[in-house]
Order: C-alpha cells, then sequence, then structure tokens
C-alpha cells in the first residue's frame, strides 16, 4: 500500500503480532522519530504488577509468580494498521516511565520492514542496497541517449533508450551482484526517469541481517574510502522467500523485494560524489572486492581506524590525527606478522614506531608523499602522535597537526589502493581531484 510509509514525526497507531498469545493485539504507537525507530507501549503503574510485556522495562526484578515470563521483548515484531503492515527488527526495550496508576514504554528498533507480514525476517533470504556512489565508482549505465542532428547542428529528435542489463556478480559470497536498475515515472510535461546501480546478496536458506549487511557495509566502505566521503545507503530492501506479494484476495502476485527503514547504518552523505575518487573499479584488478573483502579480514583492526575517522565527521580534529597514527602503527605491525616474517620486530616482538612506517612505505610502489620528504614525514608523525600521548612531550603546533594528518590518511588510502592492484600512475593521475590533495597553510591573521 502506498500510504504504508514511516514518515519522521508521524506517529501510526498499530496492533502488534509478536508470537505470544499474552501480548498479541496490544495497541502501540509506532513512530519515527528521525533519530530512531520507536514503539510505545502503554504499561501499568506502580500500583499494578500489569501484564506480561510490562515486565520488559522491569530487569533486574525478579517475579515469583511468572519464572517463565521473558524480561526482554523479541527481536521481531510484527506491526499493522489501517495502512500496512510493518515489521521491526533488533528490538530492544529503552526509556520507560511510571506514575502511580500509568506508565509507558519504548521499544527501539534497528529495522523497519515496510509491508513484510512474517515473524521470521530475523533471517532473511536477500538484501539488496543502493547508494549514488554505487554507479559512479563503478561506472557504466543501463541508458542510452541517441541525438539526431542536422547539418546546423540542430538538434532533430533525441531517443532515450533503458536496456535491461544483465546482472554481475563481483564475489561468490552469498552471491554478491551488481545489478542496474531503472523506473519510469509520468510527471507534468514529461517523464521521471532514474537509474541505480544495486548491490544484492542471496542465499538459498535465510541467513541473519548481520550476514548480509555486513557484505554491503564492506562494499560502501571501501567506496567511501575511494572517494573520502562518508557514503551512505539510499535505499535497502529485504527478501523473504515465504513471504510473497500478495493481491487482496490472497493469491500470489510474485516476489516481494519490502524496502527497510533504519537510523543506525553509518553515512550521510547521498549526494554526487563528482567521479572524484582515488580509485575506481575499472582501476583496480579483477576481483577487487574479494580482495577487499579480504584485506578486511587480514588488516582490519588497523583499517577499521581509517573508518572511524571518515565516519566521525570530524575528521580534522587532534582526535582523528592520534587515530591515524595508530592505524599506521597497527598496519605496519600486521604487514611484519603477516607478510615479512616478523623480520622488524625487537627481541620482545614489538615494533617500533618510525619503523612501522617504514615497513608500510616499503610495501607500497608510489607514495603520497615526496622522496625527500619520507623521513620529515615519519618525524612529524611520530612528533604529533607522541605529543599527544604523553603529556611531557610538546604538542605539534596545530598546522602541522592538520597537514600531518592529510599525509597519514593519504598513506593508508594509497596502500590500501595498490593492494587492490591500482598502479602508482592512476593514483598519482587522480590524486590531482582528491579531496584531501590540497595541504593547509596559515591564514593571514596567523601568529
Amino acid at each position: 500500500m502506498e500510504n504504508n510509509r514511516l514518515r519522521v514525526g508521524e506517529p501510526r497507531l498499530c496492533r502488534l503480532i509478536d508470537g505470544d498469545p499474552e501480548t498479541s493485539g496490544a495497541v502501540v504507537m509506532l513512530r519515527d522519530t528521525g533519530n530512531a525507530i520507536e514503539a510505545t507501549f502503554p504499561i501499568a503503574g506502580m500500583v499494578d504488577s500489569g501484564g506480561s510485556y510490562d515486565r520488559w522495562w522491569s530487569r533486574g526484578v525478579t517475579y515469583g509468580d511468572d519464572p517463565d515470563y521473558s524480561y526482554s521483548p523479541p527481536s521481531v515484531m510484527l506491526l499493522y494498521d489501517d495502512n500496512g503492515s510493518v515489521v521491526l527488527i533488533g528490538c530492544r526495550a529503552t526509556e520507560w516511565k511510571r506514575t502511580l496508576n500509568a506508565g509507558r514504554g519504548v521499544i527501539v528498533a534497528d529495522f523497519a520492514v515496510i509491508g513484510g507480514e512474517s515473524l521470521d525476517y530475523g533471517k532473511i533470504n536477500g538484501m539488496r542496497t543502493a547508494s549514488p556512489a554505487y554507479s559512479q565508482w563503478m561506472g557504466g549505465s543501463s541508458i542510452s541517449v541517441n541525438r539526431d542532428v542536422n547539418q546546423s547542428d540542430r538538434l532533430q529528435s533525441l531517443t532515450l533508450s533503458l536496456k535491461r542489463v544483465e546482472d554481475f556478480q563481483v564475489s561468490q559470497r552469498f552471491s554478491l551482484s551488481a545489478r542496474w536498475d531503472w523506473r519510469v515515472m509520468p510527471v507534468l510535461g514529461g517523464y521521471d526517469v532514474r537509474e541505480s546501480l544495486v548491490f544484492q546478496t542471496v542465499v538459498e536458506d535465510p541467513r541473519e541481517w548481520s550476514a548480509h549487511l555486513n557484505l554491503h557495509l564492506a562494499v560502501l566502505d571501501l567506496i567511501s574510502i575511494a572517494a573520502w566521503k562518508n557514503c551512505a545507503f539510499s535505499e535497502i530492501y529485504v527478501n523473504r522467500r515465504d513471504d510473497p506479494e500478495k493481491a487482496l484476495a490472497g493469491n500470489i502476485l510474485g516476489v516481494r523485494w519490502a524496502e527497510v527503514m533504519s537510523r543506525v547504518l553509518p553515512g550521510d552523505d547521498v549526494s554526487d560524489c563528482g567521479k572524484n575518487f582515488l580509485f575506481a573499479y575499472n582501476d583496480a584488478s579483477s576481483g577487487v572486492i574479494d580482495i577487499w573483502f579480504q584485506l578486511k579480514m587480514d588488516y582490519g583492526r588497523a583499517l577499521d581506524y581509517l573508518l572511524r575517522i571518515l565516519r566521525s565527521g570530524h575528521t580534522w580534529s587532534p582526535q582523528s590525527a592520534v587515530i591515524s597514527s595508530i592505524a599506521l602503527e597497527q598496519l605496519g605491525y600486521l604487514i611484519e606478522d603477516h607478510d615479512n616474517s616478523r623480520s622488524h620486530l625487537d627481541n620482545r616482538g614489538q615494533l617500533h614506531f618510525k619503523d612501522a612506517l617504514g615497513v608500510i612505505l616499503d610495501d607500497m610502489e608510489a607514495i603520497p608523499i615526496g622522496c625527500d620528504d619520507v623521513e620529515g614525514w615519519k618525524e612529524r608523525c611520530r612528533n604529533v602522535y607522541m605529543g599527544a600521548k604523553h603529556a611531557d612531550r610538546e604538542e605539534a603546533d596545530h598546522l602541522t597537526m592538520l597537514n600531518t594528518l592529510r599525509e597519514n590518511l593519504l598513506v593508508l588510502r594509497y596502500w590500501i589502493a595498490q593492494r587492490l592492484g591500482v598502479s602508482g600512475d592512476v593514483l598519482e593521475r587522480n590524486l590531482a581531484r582528491d579531496p584531501l590533495k590540497s595541504g593547509f597553510v596559515a591564514g593571514p591573521d596567523a601568529v
């Protein structure tokens, strides 16, 4: 149903189905607050023991009359009203308030499956995600435009062709594939044509959300690193094969890909990246997605720090400078451990900080730092890191901190790109348009 939406700030009064006959049929208020997806329950006041779901907000209290009751809400709940059904996934009890005679308790959900009609959505067969950054990073299009002009180069006709392009598999894991999707909607005076590239995972037997979602997030992370933007999903859909789309009469119309709403996923930038990537899909080796998955497994302890900076919204903070140094220190050690037979470790199995930086640079064919400034960068990086860690060390000035952080981030991204098979020539060419290309300079009023 078209009206089956979660609009920020607009409450919906729904009935509950949670698999428990004692709580099913309860009336709850469903709402997207803009920060969370919430279901608010009426609960008993302080003078009444209340029903079984009241105990969801009584953690730490044991009632002798109900040893078998659950003190936590079910992970999956099905809500419905006259607009349709919504399945809440990852439910947990949060705030509550009681007065003498009445109270309320709030359930927060990680995901809301719009139109889902089953309590089995805790596991899914498929997931699709879309982001404007996908198509820009991957390249290509399912739309072609043919212009017919006369001898004066005046446009005589224009033909817009939409052609279904076969899905192409990018990883064996969960049959991860990329597929072009487009929509044509009539609007006043013409048509609105929208194209998107969708990543899709599909499995025969339903699996946990995290198993699907982690693959989609890993792809989004890679593209975000390439663009150095906090990219986000613009759309998410999930599928359970045993919950098909049905007509009002009950007959099956086809496969249901249900839209998902969430307030727990990373990213805030769904804008046009302008194709300003340090590296794109076609710049890397064949099988780049699987290579990236393996890098995440082997070097995730270091790469997660880089992503923490990217996702923080506070890239140019002293904290980010310290975190970037931690990422470099971790990466140097992991390269030693995985690839160098631990040859640079001391007799205590440790790797000195500047030696870790050297290990990283030695693992790269191209670096974003001038050859005559390598030792200078190592010293700056060490001074920023140690100055922040130790009270007896002098802190680096703010300008030095900013430029060292910028260099650190470029080194980490260059290393990732080259591990993915991107050549130094491509990196050098693309660096000219990269957000981290230009160094910081002191303003005219700087002291």
